[in-house]
């Protein structure tokens, strides 16, 4: 009888540690789902689901993650000029003619193709983007069109967490220098889309220390709207 009860405590003591071991794993998946969950919400959205109209406003309403670009308008932050040398020259620059340069001609027959051909209706975002392209190109020798590039965060980083995708990068020698978005008005906002993929950018080199941060990374974000053409 003693031996019948030592073999019945020994099943259940094999049991018991199995099912200990189930509920640890089922434990780690589920604090592992949940994390996943909080940082769902702690971090900022990919900037297709942040150009949402029912997505962004909750961003931008929260002045700890709202970024200042007049969306709302309240989101305002200092004047252009005063946040780097590069703006307040662009400011100058831009109540002027354009200087006599080889390239001025295309520069004019660039922003005219922009205000003419963008104001079309467009089927996809594909065509859309094979339009700007089609428009800025000749004036950009030299550099190269990368169509779908995939922003990934860096591991582990506390800025980024969430996957993005450009539509399309103009790069020179390898650096990026310009960036396009193309939406169209059912889809999502390309005025939140364009700065939250600027934001993305501007993480990226924090998390990688690069030392082109000391420069403060100053850049011209211009969306194309129609026939308008409205910088920010």
């Amino acid at each position: 009888m003693l031996r019948v009860t030592n073999l019945i405590d020994l099943e259940l003591q094999r049991r018991y540690k199995s099912l200990v071991l189930k509920v640890n794993q089922l434990r780690s998946s589920v604090c592992t789902l949940y994390q996943g969950l909080l940082k769902e919400d702690t971090y900022p959205p990919s900037a297709s689901c942040f150009a949402k109209g029912s997505e962004w406003p909750k961003w931008q309403s929260n002045p700890a993650t709202a970024m200042l670009n007049l969306r709302p308008s309240n989101n305002l932050g200092l004047p252009l000029a005063t946040l780097h040398p590069i703006f307040a020259r662009f400011n100058v620059a831009l109540r002027q003619s354009l200087p006599d340069h080889p390239d001025t001609p295309m520069a004019y027959h660039t922003a005219f193709s922009l205000c003419i051909d963008m104001a079309a209706t467009f089927r996809t975002k594909v065509a859309r983007r094979n339009a700007f392209k089609k428009c800025v190109e000749p004036l950009f020798t030299g550099y190269s069109f990368v169509n779908e590039v995939t922003l990934e965060p860096v591991e582990n980083s506390t800025r980024e967490y969430h996957t993005s995708r450009a539509d399309v990068f103009v790069c020179r020698r390898e650096k990026r220098v310009m960036g396009a978005e193309f939406e169209a008005e059912w889809t999502g906002d390309a005025y939140m889309q364009v700065p939250r993929i600027y934001q993305i950018l501007v993480h990226q080199s924090l998390d990688d220390k690069d030392p082109s941060v000391s420069h403060g990374l100053p850049m011209v974000l211009i969306c194309v709207i129609g026939e308008g053409i409205s910088p920010y």
